[in-house]
């Protein structure tokens, strides 16, 4: 899974780039990679395990880094969408949110 993640990820950016002239530091591409790969195994270890009664609760990134979740739904009464983003550090601080 690690390699495809990393392809899949390089393919991504790389459109990006050509198409929207996006950059990207690499430290953050990394971290992305990362934390896309670890929550693959994380729902593949939970599908699993299915009968099993779990709690999972959200977990700060390791020091020096940041953790973005993303959340969206969608209004049919209205024809449109919702999406809300959010950043914690290192400590689970908020940093950021949109």
């Amino acid at each position: 899974m690690d390699i495809a993640a990393v392809l899949w990820y390089l393919w991504r950016h790389r459109n990006d780039k050509a198409w929207e002239g996006a950059i990207q530091n690499v430290r953050m591409a990394v971290q992305i990679v990362r934390e896309g790969i670890y929550q693959w195994v994380n729902v593949r270890t939970c599908q699993k395990h299915s009968e099993q009664q779990r709690d999972i609760s959200w977990q700060a990134p390791k020091e020096g880094y940041v953790k973005c979740n993303v959340d969206s739904t969608l209004f049919s009464d209205h024809k449109c969408f919702g999406i809300g983003i959010c950043i914690r550090n290192s400590q689970g601080h908020f940093t950021k949110a949109l």
